[in-house]
């Protein structure tokens, strides 16, 4: 099937074609994820949609409003990880950047291709389930906000109807003392997919763990959260925190499957060995008093 592009001078044109026709038409943002698709035959479309030549200069920009950093869908994610504000406000994002693919992906990928494609090794994923974000939506009735915790639903699946279009991604602002993180297991070089990735936020309130998040990808049909873990560290000090019983926990909280990145028993080794590490680091950062 031959594939036509159609460039939109706007957002609510774009979403108009889609409604007219959902199964033929499809968003294209930066084509990272979706040009492999069509090539590999897995994703068959008439029609792609591109917002490039929309100048709406919320769909690029990249600022803090009120206690939230704001993401424009359009931007890439070298934008991202290159801008200051980003590096000042959430120095955890620009790490997990780091590690997603290659420069010259990072140049051209979009924060919306990423969080729209579904992957579940995706890498932002977990860190923003912990960071509580919301990705925002323009469909039919105008503009809303998904939770990611509602969001990401399947092995690429995401929670839009056909004629949504995501145009933004707010992230709360961290408090003071907060320890966040993103770490990522490959089983080659350091940004490959992801045979496990596991993210951790961990408010501090007088020295004890208050309101913890912790998150995985690549171990199941979606990245998602752990709530025994998150449980099991609540109220925790430095001073007793057990890494490797907690790292057992997570393991055994996950259901995975075998595939070509491991098995689902190397992956429950993985998964605990990394969550074991992430927090000695933050019981190293909290009793250096964050230095």
């Amino acid at each position: 099937m031959t594939t036509g592009l159609l460039e939109v001078g706007s957002l609510a044109q774009a979403r108009d074609l889609l409604a007219a026709d959902p199964d033929a038409t499809r968003i294209i943002g930066g084509g990272t994820g979706l040009m492999l698709m069509l090539k590999a035959g897995l994703l068959s479309v008439p029609t792609l949609v591109s917002l490039r030549k929309v100048t709406d200069p919320a769909l690029r920009e990249i600022e803090v409003r009120g206690d939230r950093l704001v993401l424009g869908g359009l931007c890439t994610l070298s934008d991202v990880l290159d801008h200051p504000v980003v590096r000042r406000e959430l120095p955890a994002l620009v790490a997990a950047l780091r590690r997603l693919s290659s420069v010259r992906t990072r140049n051209v990928a979009t924060v919306a291709g990423c969080l729209v494609h579904g992957d579940p090794h995706m890498d932002l994923p977990p860190l923003l389930l912990t960071l509580e974000a919301e990705v925002v939506v323009l469909g039919l009735h105008g503009e809303r906000r998904i939770t990611c915790a509602e969001f990401f639903v399947g092995y690429y699946e995401v929670a839009l109807a056909p004629e949504d279009i995501v145009i933004g991604l707010e992230i709360p602002l961290l408090r003071a003392g907060t320890f966040a993180t993103y770490r990522k297991f490959t089983g080659a070089l350091a940004e490959d997919w992801a045979v496990v990735g596991v993210a951790l936020c961990l408010p501090q309130e007088a020295g004890r763990i208050t309101r913890p998040a912790v998150a995985v990808c690549a171990v199941e049909s979606a990245a998602r959260r752990l709530p025994e873990v998150e449980r099991a560290l609540d109220g925790v000090t430095a001073a007793d925190v057990d890494p490797d019983g907690i790292g057992e926990l997570a393991a055994s909280a996950v259901e995975p499957a075998d595939d070509h990145l491991g098995s689902a028993w190397y992956k429950r080794r993985v998964l605990s060995a990394e969550v074991a590490r992430g927090l000695r680091a933050w019981a190293r950062e909290a009793q250096h008093g964050g230095k």
